[in-house]
């Protein structure tokens, strides 16, 4: 049964009582209660009757329990309405954002995959990387150990060109004593050629010298017989001297010869010696040169392998990241899937609230019938009191005070004047005074600015959340009488059982 029943429910219940009451009584005032009866048909729960006694008592103690029920009902239907059209459109975006996180999720989703299989391909790339590394680090230290050897061999090569230096250095020493020594040698051979020059001429001068003591031997006779033997002999002497002179000199030209050779030979050996110096000195040069180089090649290789063992270990961590990271974007493929199921679910979820939105907006639909009857009837009255008091501020001075006198035997919940710029200059509620009616007449307050433009509009509107104190309050309103400007009336869903006290 919905609202609409209910109520045509209890105006039923009311007439059938007023009824049996009349009928029983059977008073003069029948014509009022058929008015009352009427009023209550059309909706007009506020109507009073002026019949005293106990069918007024009846009467409105009924009229009010229905006033103060279809309040309660009105504003629960006014928050229900209200929190459909939130949910409603609330679902909506929601459903709106789900499909927007289910696309964005599916394009996270596949650029997970894809990050997942680039990971996957870098973690083997990585490996590979690795395995080259040490391959390099491996290379680098056979490199390095044989750049070792070679600095070994180097070093030895540099000692051999230094001893084999100093050999030669010591036979070039040699060599300049051999030399001066061949030189006295040859110095000695010229005296003793000269003394054999001198042998052999004293020898021939002794040949002569026997040769005339033999002719003076011969003319001696026999007394010069002896003496002649003696001439022999020296002449004898003299010729063995003479050739043993001979045989010096020849000797001694032979040792000359032979000196004169080795001195040649020793100077041409001495200048080989200067040049082998010459050529040990420029290779233990080139030997220092090329320590150097292998020590510069070998700190150019220690740092390489530094580095090399660097990106080794730099290339291990970026795989075990690599892999590290690939677990985690498969867990977050995980993850992503199972959010996915979750908004997929959570979807449905909202197309079934959106349908119970929509369920329910059918049974407020069907309430509403009554109600914009009701509420039709409250305008009319609001406006009602909006005319009663324009005519009333031609004959009154205007003040707050009076504003909410007002308010208080009419039961309206607020009630405000403006000037001509649609600016409140009276209001029963003083927090009010100063608001300036917007332009936009889109909205809800600014809607009451088209009377400034035309007095002769009537504007009601129906009760709308307030959102100041997210109250409902149903606003009416007209054009001043006295100059020009607005007065406006409003009525909170809880001050309907207050209207017209």
């Amino acid at each position: 049964m919905n609202l609409y029943n209910i109520i045509i429910t209890v105006e039923t219940i009311i007439i059938i009582l007023l009824i049996i009451y009349i009928l029983k009584t059977r008073t003069s005032n029948c014509k009022e209660y058929i008015n009352s009866l009427e009023e209550i048909l059309k909706g007009n729960y506020a109507y009073k009757i002026k019949a005293q006694g106990k069918i007024q008592s009846i009467y409105h103690n009924l009229t009010s329990m229905l006033l103060d029920w279809i309040k309660n009902i009105l504003r629960a239907l006014l928050y229900i309405e209200n929190n459909i059209r939130r949910i409603s459109a609330a679902c909506s975006k929601s459903g709106e954002r789900m499909d927007s996180i289910r696309r964005k999720i599916a394009e996270l989703n596949d650029k997970a995959k894809n990050v997942h299989e680039k990971l996957l391909e870098a973690a083997g790339a990585s490996q590979q990387i690795s395995a080259s590394e040490s391959d390099m680090a491996s290379a680098s230290e056979s490199t390095l150990e044989e750049m070792k050897n070679m600095e070994i061999s180097v070093q030895q090569g540099k000692a051999n060109t230094e001893d084999a230096l100093t050999i030669l250095e010591q036979m070039g020493s040699t060599m300049v004593n051999l030399i001066s020594e061949v030189e006295e040698l040859v110095k000695v051979t010229d005296k003793a050629q000269e003394l054999a020059h001198f042998v052999e001429d004293l020898s021939e001068n002794i040949n002569l010298l026997s040769l005339n003591a033999s002719i003076e031997a011969a003319r001696a006779g026999e007394n010069g017989r002896g003496f002649a033997v003696v001439a022999n002999e020296v002449r004898r002497l003299a010729e063995e001297s003479s050739n043993s002179a001979k045989n010096i000199n020849e000797q001694m030209n032979e040792i000359k010869n032979k000196a004169s050779t080795a001195m040649n030979s020793i100077e041409k050996l001495s200048e080989m010696s200067s040049k082998s110096n010459d050529s040990a000195k420029y290779i233990k040069d080139y030997m220092n040169e090329m320590d150097e180089f292998i020590n510069h090649i070998m700190s150019i290789f220690k740092d390489f392998n530094e580095k090399i063992n660097e990106q080794a270990a730099a290339t291990q961590q970026i795989a075990s990241a690599n892999e590290s990271l690939s677990e985690f974007f498969g867990d977050l493929i995980e993850s992503v899937s199972s959010i996915e199921q979750d908004i997929n679910e959570q979807s449905e979820l909202e197309n079934d609230n959106i349908s119970i939105c929509n369920d329910l907006n059918v049974v407020s639909n069907e309430s509403r019938l009554f109600m914009d009857r009701f509420e039709e009837i409250l305008g009319k009255k609001l406006i009602e009191y909006c005319y009663q008091f324009a005519n009333l501020i031609n004959e009154s001075n205007l003040s707050n005070d009076y504003l909410k006198e007002f308010a208080y035997k009419t039961g309206v919940t607020t009630i405000g004047v403006t000037d001509d710029d649609g600016r409140v200059i009276f209001c029963n509620q003083t927090d009010n005074i100063g608001f300036r009616f917007p332009d936009d007449v889109n909205t809800q307050a600014g809607e009451f600015r088209k009377i400034l433009k035309d007095p002769s509009l009537e504007i009601t509107q129906k009760f709308t959340i307030r959102n100041i104190d997210s109250k409902f309050y149903k606003y009416v309103g007209i054009a001043r009488k006295d100059k020009k400007g607005i007065i406006q009336v409003g009525l909170s869903v809880d001050d309907i059982t207050k209207l017209n006290r």
